[in-house]
């Protein structure tokens, strides 16, 4: 008998379950900040001036961590600024412009911004700085998460810049009255010395001698009289005689006239009387009227 042995091998398929595995999203941010200069383009001014500069600022804005456009330009963005300059204590130049409110500066040039500037007439020419604050708000940081929402990180900040005016050498200018001698009704003489006090000499300098009141002439009669003074050195005086007249119901008192000397720099350009830098001289001559 024939025994048949038949064996029988069962596989047995393992098959591991292997799970699906989710990936973990994360907060995507984007961060920076407003970055200022300061410039005073045209900073040249003279001793004696009292007038404006035009501030200018540059906001050219700093990325930490880049990312969409929408939000870089909102980090680099400053919102409610105000601006202010301010001269040391050691500075003779003195600031009469107080804080000035600008509002929203995104990246880019924003200005100009008047500033008064007050430079006595006795300050040394020479380099000065002059301090800029720049103060206001931004967003610092832009986080996104993975479902849509966005937070905002808000900051305030303050910033001070340097910026310099540069009081130049220039001729400047003292009108004295050393006598008058006119009569109602008539014509007389009337003196003036005229001083450079400034610290640059005075070329084809001329003396404008221009009457405040109806009754006050010059000459044969005009408004004005004009002088040529040549060169003036720094500290030099020189006198000048004008011929005037009195209308003949004239009272007897003082009058006034507006002295105004203009000349040509060490570079050879005419005087301007426009401030800030102005390189004539405005003063008060007075003539006492008496009665023939």
């Amino acid at each position: 008998m024939h025994i048949v042995r038949a064996v029988l091998v069962v596989v047995l398929l393992l098959t591991s379950s292997v799970g699906s595995v989710v990936g973990f999203q994360e907060d995507t941010s984007v961060s920076g900040r407003p970055e200022f200069t300061a410039y005073i383009p045209e900073n040249r001014i003279a001793p004696g001036t009292d007038g404006t500069v035009s501030l200018f600022l540059v906001n050219t804005g700093k990325i930490l961590v880049s990312g969409a456009d929408e939000f870089e330009q909102l980090v680099q963005t400053a919102r409610a600024t105000t601006v202010s300059v301010t001269a040391p204590e050691s500075n003779p130049i003195s600031i009469r412009t107080g804080t000035t409110p600008v509002g929203t500066l995104p990246e880019g040039v924003a200005g100009p911004y008047p500033i008064r500037v007050v430079v006595p007439d006795d300050t040394t020419p020479g380099t000065y700085e002059l301090t800029v604050t720049v103060e206001f708000e931004h967003t610092a940081k832009v986080i996104t998460s993975p479902d849509g929402s966005v937070r905002f990180t808000e900051r305030s900040r303050t910033e001070e810049l340097p910026v310099t005016v540069v009081v130049e050498d220039q001729a400047q200018f003292s009108i004295r009255t050393v006598e008058s001698a006119v009569a109602v009704g008539g014509t007389g003489t009337v003196t003036l010395d005229v001083t450079n006090d400034g610290t640059e000499p005075a070329r084809d300098a001329t003396l404008l001698v221009q009457s405040a009141d109806p009754e006050l002439t010059f000459g044969a009669g005009a408004a004005s009289a004009e002088n040529f003074l040549g060169t003036l050195a720094p500290g030099a005086t020189t006198r000048v005689t004008v011929r005037a007249g009195l209308a003949t119901d004239a009272l007897v008192r003082n009058y006034a006239a507006t002295a105004t000397v203009q000349y040509k720099d060490a570079a050879g350009l005419n005087s301007s009387p426009e401030p800030p830098r102005s390189v004539s001289s405005l003063n008060r001559a007075s003539l006492s009227a008496s009665r023939t």
